[in-house]
């Protein structure tokens, strides 16, 4: 799963569109490229996304790195 996949996943289990989850951090078509994986985010950005909406930075990473592990077998 890529950063992109997590963010869409994070996104629709809060039932927001990508103008809502992006906020004022990113503009929305950008936002939607990174959810695409046609664009990369800072870490600065995705932290202040992951706060804005509210989600654990650490359960999200930890999320990334389980997935990380699953792909490596």
């Amino acid at each position: 799963m890529t950063i992109g996949e997590l963010l869409r996943e994070c996104r629709v289990s809060q039932n927001k569109k990508q103008k809502e989850f992006a906020g004022e951090i990113l503009s929305p078509s950008y936002y939607s490229k990174v959810e695409k994986g046609k664009h990369k985010i800072t870490a600065k950005d995705l932290i202040s996304l992951l706060i804005y909406n509210q989600i654990s930075v650490k359960q999200f990473f930890g999320r990334l790195d389980e997935n990380y592990e699953e792909n490596q077998f």
